[in-house]
């Protein structure tokens, strides 16, 4: 195409997923198919917002909101998870990032989200502060457990961990069951069986392992594992879980350290979940020396009252684990 041809910043049309789908291909090093983009644009939030830069016959840039809603003190709100900020690289000084974003922040607004929420990498995360107005909830870094010397799973006899690899609802209702019975916390992306149906088990990518938790035969729980490499290092991503309240949580998060080590892994990974759920992982020897992440929040006009911001932006709230984003 000719460096002057005119770039034209716009809302998805009919039939530009393989476009999407060939830049983030040509660019980038996950696997960005269109079986990924049917799966996270049309099934997890049931059609997200996307704006897309346009020169020529080339989609040159991307920005893409994920409808999820949440619970902040009990109270449903409509938000988005914000993914896929992409401009090609030989396009940056012709068009921001801020430009295609914006369109789509003025859709999310005009259809009723009160916010967004969003991890964005190291790069994007200036422009998000200092220019789309997204204020920084925290900066964390993952709980990590090195497995070498662990030894801590010798009390855990009477919990077992089942992989499973069906999908019906023989699994879906014991796992809403759970679900519904968990206690609140104060600010969590809503969670049901469904949303485990389609984050997890549909992924076109097979990413993930599905544990069903016993205690005495009785079943108290599911734990959604990844397995993952990073330079000489096997890591073992506890991405999501469910726990009935009743249970020792040091018992189950030290049988799965005691499993992953088994498996030959080096490192057990993973995001502070609810509070009683970090607390465990600290009680069992977890620290937070793992990857940093950046988790921000847009607020889309004044849906949402000072109280309610407050609570939105206190890390300490938050249900966080590393399912509630598409980096996993």
């Amino acid at each position: 195409m000719e460096p002057s041809e005119k770039i034209d910043i716009r809302y998805y049309r009919p039939g530009d997923a393989t476009r999407i789908c060939a830049l983030f291909t040509r660019y980038l090093p996950y696997q960005r198919d269109t079986e990924f983009w049917v799966w996270i644009n049309r099934l997890l939030g049931g059609g997200s917002i996307v704006s897309v830069a346009e020169c020529g016959n080339q989609i040159i840039g991307h920005y893409g909101i994920v409808p999820r809603d949440f619970i902040i003190d009990g109270v449903r709100y409509h938000a988005g998870l914000g993914i896929h900020a992409f401009v090609a690289p030989e396009f940056r000084n012709r068009v921001s990032i801020f430009e295609i974003s914006s369109l789509a922040y003025k859709e999310a607004k005009r259809i009723g989200l009160s916010f967004l929420y969003g991890f964005p990498n190291a790069n994007y995360r200036y422009i998000q502060e200092k220019i789309e107005k997204w204020t920084c909830v925290s900066l964390f870094n993952a709980y990590e457990l090195f497995l070498d010397a662990f030894n801590g799973s010798d009390n855990c006899d009477a919990v077992s961990l089942t992989k499973i690899d069906r999908m019906d609802c023989s699994l879906l209702y014991p796992l809403q069951m759970l679900i519904e019975n968990c206690p609140e916390s104060l600010v969590a992306p809503v969670m049901d069986c469904r949303h485990w149906l389609l984050r997890y088990l549909m992924h076109p990518q097979h990413l993930y392992e599905l544990y069903e938790v016993k205690e005495r035969e009785e079943m108290i729980g599911y734990v959604v594992m990844k397995k993952y490499r990073k330079e000489d290092k096997e890591y073992r991503h506890i991405v999501d879980y469910v726990f009935s309240e009743k249970t020792d949580l040091h018992r189950i998060i030290a049988c799965i350290a005691g499993m992953a080590k088994e498996d030959h892994a080096d490192c057990l990974s993973v995001w502070k979940g609810d509070s009683r759920f970090e607390k465990a992982l600290l009680d069992t020897g977890f620290e937070p020396t793992g990857f940093d992440t950046f988790l921000g929040i847009k607020l889309l006009g004044k849906a949402l009252d000072k109280a309610v911001v407050g609570k939105l932006t206190d890390f300490s709230n938050w249900r966080l684990v590393m399912g509630d984003t598409d980096s996993f």
